[in-house]
């Protein structure tokens, strides 16, 4: 189990501690009402366009709001105060596991030619298998899974990215918005990461849920341009 603090611990007067808890509060509000607001656009564009991508990216969405309003200020708990601590923690990790499938889903029903399907079935494979064991298993076990799941969604990240920056470099249109946003996502989970895992300490403001954000604006970006 990953037990203690994630984080450095700040220390200060009531205001100055004050204040972290709101910017952070802020912060996460600041991208549930963003991705919500994306979400609902895309519920009436895919009404409209019956684009099977739309379904994609609300999915997406949905898991980018879970993640959000898991971590940092705990909005969870201010939106469903009963929610146990085992569902918070099977939530959160899960949605890891499928974070980086959505992903290459959505990416390959874009670029069926550029992105392998091979790769996409094994991590619909390795999520679902994961997924039934995190379910299955005491919270002492599961947990452990952590970094295997950050592997995966470092590597997919990358991949991507990669993926992504040989079709910008080809002048593809809908390429930038997707390399665009999916490196400011990648940036800031590295920098979360590293910090989890005490390699660098930057700050108390986990980055993760802005590059949610910003991988969600230019996403719809690009499927308005398509």
């Amino acid at each position: 189990t990953r037990g203690g603090a994630w984080y450095a611990i700040y220390f200060g007067n009531p205001g100055k501690i004050a204040r972290i808890s709101q910017d952070i509060f802020a912060r996460d509000n600041l991208v549930t009402i963003g991705l919500l607001l994306l979400s609902a656009a895309s519920v009436f564009l895919l009404i409209l366009r019956r684009d099977r991508g739309y379904l994609l990216f609300i999915c997406l969405c949905f898991v980018f709001l879970l993640r959000t309003i898991i971590d940092g200020s705990y909005l969870i708990y201010y939106l469903f105060p009963s929610v146990s601590f085992r569902t918070v923690i099977c939530s959160d990790y899960i949605s890891l596991y499928w974070l980086p499938v959505l992903c290459v889903a959505l990416f390959r029903y874009i670029y069926p030619e550029n992105l392998s399907l091979i790769y996409l079935k094994l991590l619909i494979l390795y999520a679902t298998v994961i997924t039934v064991l995190t379910l299955a298993l005491p919270i002492s076990i599961f947990t452990k899974y952590i970094y295997l799941a950050e592997l995966v969604a470092a590597v997919t990240c990358i991949y991507g990215v990669m993926k992504m920056l040989l079709l910008t470099l080809k002048r593809n249109r809908e390429a930038y918005f997707i390399f665009t946003g999916g490196s400011a996502l990648t940036l800031c989970v590295f920098h979360d990461l590293l910090c989890e895992n005490n390699l660098i300490v930057t700050g108390y403001v986990e980055l993760s849920p802005m590059g949610f954000l910003a991988l969600a604006i230019f996403l719809q970006c690009m499927f308005w341009v398509r």
